[in-house]
């Protein structure tokens, strides 16, 4: 799983690296984007638009786990923090 989502972020030319990694869930930070604050046009909806591609990712692999940004660079944060949960049903 951390391996597709590591190969999305790569093609998207997005930094991440996994800090936590556990039975109950995974944590990336996202700390540099090809994008964000180099192009005038990239904005929260860039951002929302690579995050639905994710989730979809995400959801196709693991079905039964929760994907949130608890962080986010467009808001002010420092880094992109994505959450995977898993859930009782993996």
């Amino acid at each position: 799983m951390c391996i597709c989502v590591a190969a999305m972020h790569r093609i998207f030319g997005i930094k991440s690296k996994i800090i936590q990694k556990d039975t109950n869930k995974i944590v990336i930070h996202a700390r540099k984007c090809r994008w964000g604050g180099r192009l005038n046009k990239w904005n929260a909806r860039t951002c929302l638009s690579i995050d639905n591609y994710e989730a979809g990712l995400i959801e196709g692999i693991l079905p039964f786990s929760k994907n949130t940004y608890t962080k986010r660079g467009t808001c002010g944060d420092n880094v992109c923090e994505l959450v995977i949960s898993f859930s009782g049903g993996d």
